[in-house]
């Protein structure tokens, strides 16, 4: 067991922001998740933080750590505390604060409904099945691992200036479909994500490859996106 100290930047709607300073005893295995849920049983009753499924895969628990956004639950607080022994943990940036580290992330998810992450099955689909190249699979991949925890939107510079962009995640999303040989609305999906709001919005700050906690590539998704959409628009249909 080990000392930490931590602080917690707290707030009461329509209150001012204050800082909750705790010193916790902490194992090698704790992550911040357990940590916060500890100290809302006991000595903060009040404390607002989201949490699920405590295996980094819902992506309910975004917060920033020390002013990086990470998940509560794949946080270990040993490591994440260094040599200081000490953690700050706020809300997300760039998204309205409800109450102490719970954001609302209504606009996110209105951005992802937009663009429509869910299959849409081709005229031309078999009785059976259709087979899909492995090659097809890893390209989705990339988009089906995103547990849309809202990390890479907090972190990206175009997003807090831009309301109206879309955003990292929802483009992923939208890139996962493009590339789905089973998707039969590739020209609607790339004529949304070709728009000012969308693809071409994003100015290639690369923040939210740094940021994403899965080791994805939002930022690579969208400049396939922009390529294909340039392709589609010369006639090329070779690009899903």
């Amino acid at each position: 067991m080990s000392e930490v100290k931590i602080e917690i930047l707290r707030r009461e709607p329509d209150s001012l922001s204050r800082i909750e300073r705790r010193v916790v005893e902490v194992t090698a295995s704790d992550t911040l998740l357990s940590v916060l849920d500890g100290l809302r049983a006991t000595v903060s009753p009040g404390l607002a933080f989201r949490g699920a499924c405590r295996h980094g895969m819902c992506g309910e628990c975004g917060v920033r750590v020390n002013g990086v956004g990470a998940l509560a639950c794949m946080t270990r607080v040993e490591d994440a505390a260094g040599r200081r022994r000490r953690l700050r943990v706020e809300p997300l940036s760039g998204f309205p604060v409800v109450r102490d580290l719970v954001v609302d992330r209504s606009a996110f998810f209105a951005a992802y409904r937009d663009a429509k992450p869910w299959l849409l099955p081709r005229e031309d689909s078999p009785e059976r099945e259709r087979r899909v190249s492995p090659a097809a699979v890893a390209r989705q991949r990339r988009a089906e691992e995103c547990v849309l925890c809202g990390i890479c939107n907090a972190a990206c510079p175009v997003v807090t200036r831009h309301g109206s962009f879309a955003g990292p995640a929802a483009l992923l999303k939208s890139f996962g479909r493009v590339v789905d040989e089973r998707d039969g609305a590739t020209t609607e999906r790339l004529s949304w994500a070709s728009t000012e709001s969308t693809a071409y919005r994003c100015h290639g700050a690369f923040a939210c490859l740094d940021a994403c906690p899965k080791g994805l590539d939002p930022a690579d998704a969208i400049f396939e996106l922009r390529r294909l959409a340039e392709g589609r628009g010369k006639g090329d249909d070779d690009g899903t």
